[in-house]
């Protein structure tokens, strides 16, 4: 859709002259435009590794917490089961 380079307005495809400044309409882009295109992908980029590093930790944070969990309970399942049945552990003299 063509624009107004003056004053940034849009226009539909009848128009050739803004009515605003009587300027010609152009369909090319600002380079504004396409400098704050590339600008939003890299901080787009950017924030899609920061989301990915995140959720990566968390997982292996969840991870070592639910193998610290099932350590702790086999664990207690061995004192509990092995405590009165003999001294498998002492080494008798």
């Amino acid at each position: 859709m063509p624009w107004c380079p003056n004053c940034g307005i849009e226009y539909t495809d009848n128009y050739k002259e803004c009515p605003r400044c009587h300027m010609d309409l152009t369909n090319e882009p600002w380079e504004t435009d396409i400098e704050l295109e590339k600008a939003y992908e890299e901080a787009n980029r950017n924030r899609k590794r920061i989301i990915r590093f995140a959720s990566l930790t968390i997982a292996l944070i969840f991870t070592i917490f639910v193998l610290f969990n099932i350590a702790l309970f086999l664990n207690i399942l061995q004192l509990i089961f092995y405590q009165n049945h003999g001294n498998w552990l002492q080494i008798k003299k």
